[in-house]
Parts: C-alpha cells; sequence; structure tokens
C-alpha cells in the first residue's frame, strides 16, 4: 500500500458457509520499525474546555485530508 504499510482484507462466506451474516475485516501492518512511519494522534480541539469535547469529530475521509495523512485507523 505504501512504504512500510502492508493491506488486507478477509470475509466469511455467509449462507452455506454456516455464517448467517457476512462479516468483512480489513487489516494494516504498520512497520515500526521503518524510520519513515510517524504514528499522529488526534490533537486537542483549539476551543476545548474541561469536561467537554476533547478532539474533534471528523469522518476518517475528512482526518485524512484535513491533516495530510495516508492512512488512518478508526478506535478507541
Amino acid at each position: 500500500m505504501f512504504k512500510g504499510v502492508d493491506y488486507a482484507a478477509g470475509t466469511n462466506t455467509p449462507g452455506g458457509g454456516g455464517f448467517a451474516e457476512l462479516q468483512v475485516a480489513y487489516f494494516l501492518r504498520v512497520d515500526l520499525t521503518d524510520p519513515e512511519i510517524r504514528l499522529f494522534a488526534s490533537p486537542r480541539r483549539t476551543n476545548w474546555v474541561a469536561n467537554g469535547t476533547e478532539t474533534y469529530g471528523y469522518t476518517m475521509t475528512n482526518f485524512l485530508k484535513n491533516y495530510g495523512l495516508q492512512v488512518a485507523i478508526n478506535a478507541n
């Protein structure tokens, strides 16, 4: 996918394969020993206040575009 990043996707076979629902999984393997790989976490909001929302609620697509990234993972 990119230097130091591998991508894979997998799925089950619904119905006749014993699964009632289709499931799809996406995987990224990141080579953290590659010196050109940098991790980026969501920055705190500029107008942050205690007990409020700490980060902006971007979609993954907008997060990628706004920060000029190559890959984003939605996790918590």
